[in-house]
C-alpha cells in the first residue's frame, strides 16, 4: 500500500486510510442530513455500486449517488414516504399510476430495464425501484425515461 508523511508527525499513513479519512469528514453532514428515504437509496446504490461490474454502471451510480448526497433543488419539499401519515393526499395513487406507465411503456417498446439503464444512465436498481412503486421518480428522472422510450414526459402524468 503506497504511504505519505503527514506533516504533524512522521508516523507513515496509508493513503487509503487518509482517503477515508477525508471522505468522512466531507460527506458525513450530507450523510447525516439525509431523510430516511434518501439514506435507503443511498445504501442500496453504495451496495450497486460495490458489485457494478462495469465503468459506465459505475458511473451512473456515482451520478445517482452525488443527486442524493446534493440533496433536493430549491423550492422543493422533502417528504418522509416512507412514513404512511406523512404521504400528502394523492400521492399512493401517483406512484402506482406511474410505476404502471414506466413499466408498460418499458415492456411495449420491447425493453429490459438493463436496456432502459443504457439509454437513460440511470441504475437498472433505481429503474426496478420506481416500477415496482417503492422510489417516487423525480421529474428530471421521468425525463430521462420518458426520452429513452420515445414518449413525452407528460405520458407519465396523471394529468395528460
Amino acid at each position: 500500500m503506497p504511504t505519505v508523511e503527514t506533516p504533524n508527525d512522521s508516523r507513515s499513513v496509508g493513503l487509503d486510510r487518509l482517503a477515508y479519512a477525508f471522505a468522512a469528514q466531507v460527506f458525513e453532514p450530507r450523510l447525516s442530513a439525509l431523510t430516511r428515504a434518501d439514506a435507503a437509496d443511498f445504501a442500496a446504490l453504495a451496495n450497486d455500486l460495490a458489485a457494478a461490474e462495469t465503468v459506465e454502471d459505475r458511473v451512473a451510480i456515482v451520478r445517482a449517488i452525488i443527486e442524493i448526497l446534493n440533496g433536493p433543488r430549491a423550492g422543493i419539499a422533502r417528504l418522509d414516504l416512507e412514513n404512511q401519515a406523512d404521504q400528502p393526499e394523492g400521492y399512493k395513487k401517483w406512484v402506482e399510476f406511474v410505476s404502471k406507465a414506466v413499466r408498460n411503456a418499458r415492456q411495449a417498446a420491447g425493453m429490459t430495464q438493463q436496456q432502459l439503464h443504457e439509454k437513460t444512465g440511470l441504475p437498472q436498481s433505481h429503474i426496478s425501484r420506481i416500477e415496482t412503486g417503492k422510489h417516487s421518480p423525480s421529474h428530471a428522472t421521468l425525463e430521462k425515461i420518458a426520452a429513452a422510450l420515445g414518449k413525452p414526459v407528460d405520458h407519465f402524468s396523471l394529468i395528460s
